[in-house]
């Protein structure tokens, strides 16, 4: 069992990793800013 766990969580390493640069080249990708976001969805 220790085994199992050990490798899930040694496989959860890179996962959140790549996750996380893709997220946040997204985030730079978008045109805008937080605030204009937010100034748009709000009437």
């Amino acid at each position: 069992m220790l085994k199992f766990i050990l490798r899930r969580v040694l496989i959860m390493i890179p996962q959140l990793f790549i996750l996380s640069i893709l997220i946040f080249a997204l985030a730079k990708a978008m045109p805008g800013d937080a605030l204009t976001g937010q100034l748009a969805s709000n009437p």
